[in-house]
């Protein structure tokens, strides 16, 4: 079986962030994202996109799967996020495609 994407189109640098809590100066606890990973060369495959009525406006919600080289110490999880650019990706799962161990694909969904 051929693999779903080449080389050639990971032309995308994107960034896998996590959330940590840190101190603020009265002590309290602040979340905050910082970078897990950064400028990893990857395929933004936007999959698709649907609008719906809530709370009284339209929302928009648009989703992608996000391609990568599998690499072991990664450890990409659905808690994590992705930046792309100005735009973010929350992570819903993470699959190492068809565990051959050459291909991670992130489903995401884009934060708008």
């Amino acid at each position: 079986m051929s693999d779903p994407i080449t080389l050639e189109q990971l032309h995308h640098k994107i960034n896998i962030q996590q959330q940590s809590a840190t101190q603020d100066s009265y002590g309290q606890l602040v979340n905050t994202w910082t970078d897990f990973a950064a400028n990893i060369w990857s395929f933004v495959d936007p999959t698709g996109g649907s609008e719906f009525y809530a709370a009284q406006k339209v929302n928009a919600e648009a989703t992608a799967n996000i391609w990568l080289r599998y690499n072991a110490g990664l450890g990409a999880k659905p808690s994590m996020k992705v930046v792309f650019g100005t735009r973010i990706f929350d992570i819903l799962n993470v699959m190492n495609w068809q565990e051959r161990n050459k291909w991670i694909r992130l489903v995401c969904k884009e934060v708008v």
